[in-house]
């Protein structure tokens, strides 16, 4: 039940409260109603922190500091990506930093959020990470990890914030750390993911200076370069399975797929190493446009986001085979941030016309089948190790499966349209402005 006190008692009551903060140390600013405002006066914030000013300090959310980290998923409830502040006057904690929604349509933005001490519990500290929960005491706690200057400037953060624990407290801080540094040392770079979009980027440049339009295709020239165009791919060409993942319809299908690809592909070439990474990326690519061949053979598909899905599945495998070996507080936010990625671009493939679903799916089943074998227990050796080629080597005949029934439904749709290709490209041929149905994998 909502209260409001009577306006002939308000003033009364406002002016009790300034004189009770007043007293308690807080320096109170007047409002046009009532006291306003209230702040600890410099004696209060030497007893609530032991300083006569708020502290401030340099934290890093995780995710690292350069664009493709920065653009990756949140490792905490609030968002928080690549370095910030934070800032405690003992009543309240103040993070400030880069926000990644996980929208395929998001970027990064300058975010300020306060917290209220009173909500903070299960401080703890490993070196010079900080851990603690907010708001503990919901079913879904909101979690965060922080990484300070060094380990003296985690222990003055720790005195500072409150001492309360649950009753089903469990130290997590150590293996935060510890999975964060094996993660890394598994895969200290990403080439394979700086490449893919090296790739992508360049082959669309090289598409316009050809002809293609930058804005709103036709659809003529993408197919010339290799799209996924149903009567010429079941038509002895299925080598377009592959070259379509790297042709695009326009500059907003390309620049879409390269921020999906940047935003999730480091984290899972680091989880299954390069080489399994690049093999889910080419055959759930490829599965994408064999399912979208089997939806609609006669459309003209092409783009990188079949294999984005793709490896999206493998992340969600990944997670799913670690158990506990993947820590809940790393996890949560990492796969709340891939469902509402998958959810957002399936509603927006149902919603609007031109977008293909059926690569999208295809796509997801594919690199999820392949992430489940390919999965591999986080302990920080090198993914470029002989046991990881290995690993890869055993991976083709799950990937040869898959692809086998891709071939085989994509082959029976497909008959339909048997013929059509020779006509086309005659039809082509003689410069005729023939625009195929276009069947975008945004």
């Amino acid at each position: 039940m909502f209260g409001r006190l009577d306006p002939r008692y308000a003033p009364a009551e406002c002016a009790r409260l300034g004189k009770y903060l007043t007293d308690q140390g807080y320096v109170v600013s007047d409002g046009t109603t009532g006291p306003g405002s209230a702040v600890p006066s410099a004696a209060k914030l030497q007893t609530l922190i032991g300083s006569s000013q708020p502290i401030e300090w340099n934290v890093d959310f995780g995710g690292g500091t350069r664009v493709l980290g920065m653009l990756g998923p949140a490792q905490n409830g609030f968002g928080f990506v690549g370095s910030g502040t934070m800032q405690t006057d003992g009543i309240s904690l103040w993070l400030s930093g880069q926000v990644s929604s996980g929208s395929a349509l998001s970027s990064l933005r300058q975010e300020y959020t306060q917290l209220s001490c009173q909500k903070i519990a299960n401080v703890e500290s490993d070196g010079r990470l900080v851990r603690f929960g907010y708001n503990v005491d919901a079913v879904e706690d909101d979690s965060i990890s922080l990484w300070l200057a060094d380990s003296s400037a985690a222990e003055k953060l720790v005195a500072v914030l409150p001492k309360r624990r649950t009753k089903d407290f469990r130290p997590q801080a150590k293996a935060d750390a510890e999975f964060g540094a094996k993660l890394v040392a598994q895969s200290p770079r990403v080439p394979i993911t700086i490449a893919l979009v090296a790739i992508n980027t360049a082959v669309f440049i090289a598409t316009l200076m050809a002809g293609a339009e930058w804005l709103v295709p036709v659809g003529k020239m993408q197919i010339a370069w290799g799209s996924n165009f149903g009567p010429y791919t079941t038509d002895a060409e299925w080598w377009r399975l592959l070259t379509s993942l790297f042709i695009h319809f326009g500059i907003a299908h390309l620049v879409l797929n390269m921020f999906a690809l940047a935003m999730f592909g480091p984290l899972v070439e680091r989880l299954y190493g390069g080489v399994n990474y690049l093999l889910i990326y080419l055959v759930a690519g490829a599965a994408g446009g064999l399912a979208s061949l089997s939806w609609r053979p006669e459309i003209n598909s092409a783009g990188a986001s079949g294999a984005i899905f793709g490896i999206l599945g493998a992340l969600l495998a990944a997670q799913l085979r670690a158990g506990d070996t993947f820590p809940p507080d790393i996890l949560r936010p990492i796969r709340n941030t891939v469902l509402l990625f998958l959810g957002f671009s399936l509603y927006a493939g149902f919603r609007y016309k031109g977008i293909d679903n059926a690569a999208h799916l295809g796509g997801l089943v594919a690199g999820f089948l392949i992430g489940l074998a390919a999965a591999r227990p986080i302990t920080g050796a090198s993914s470029y190790s002989r046991r990881d080629v290995r690993r890869s080597v055993q991976l083709v005949p799950a990937a040869v499966a898959v692809l086998a029934v891709g071939f085989w439904f994509a082959q029976r749709v497909s008959a339909s349209i048997a013929g059509d290709g020779q006509y086309l490209r005659t039809v082509l041929s003689t410069g005729a402005q023939y625009g195929p149905p276009i069947g975008v994998q945004l």
